[in-house]
């Protein structure tokens, strides 16, 4: 579903960082189910919570999961397939470019603050990958996930040291907030 709206704050008013063209692996996925929607990264200009369009509602997540655990893990154990993406160079890596672009906006948010501070919260974690490499680059002590799927919630409680909750997301499911 196309979202409009801050999972955190509600009807605030965000903005669009980019508009994703091209093709996206994971989307593909089920774009028969999504074809035509415009896919957008946003910030919330309220709480700076930056969010995905369209976020897929939970019978089109179900068939994403399923075609993602046929197509992409086959051959291969999760795993294999988390080391295979936390050891990707750099310059191949999509979780490092978000994690770098992450950096350099908590960075700008306060400079006067260590990175290594800010609590941080990845919402449809999958595996735990990006978590990863948030973890590695900002030495962010305060990770957390959500994660629908319990497989991958599973996988990246036990690659993490991160609290990761197999639920939907709801305000203030951490009794915290994150920056």
């Amino acid at each position: 579903m196309k979202l409009s709206h801050c999972l955190f704050c509600g009807p605030a008013a965000h903005q669009i960082l980019f508009r994703q063209e091209g093709r996206d692996p994971y989307l593909e996925l089920v774009e028969d189910q999504i074809e035509g929607m415009e896919r957008c990264w946003n910030v919330c200009l309220e709480c700076g919570f930056v969010f995905r369009s369209p976020v897929l509602g939970e019978a089109i997540s179900e068939v994403l999961y399923s075609r993602y655990e046929r197509n992409v893990f086959k051959n291969t154990t999760p795993d294999a397939y988390f080391d295979k993406i936390i050891n990707l160079p750099a310059v191949e890596s999509e979780n490092f470019q978000k994690t770098n672009w992450l950096k350099q906006a908590l960075i700008r948010s306060d400079p006067s603050r260590d990175v290594s501070t800010f609590r941080i919260l990845d919402v449809g974690c999958g595996g735990g990958t990006l978590l990863h490499s948030l973890s590695d680059e900002l030495g962010a002590g305060a990770i957390n996930g959500v994660e629908l799927n319990p497989a991958y919630a599973s996988l990246a409680r036990r690659r993490l040291k991160a609290e990761i909750r197999n639920e939907p997301y709801k305000p203030n499911l951490f009794g915290h907030k994150f920056d």
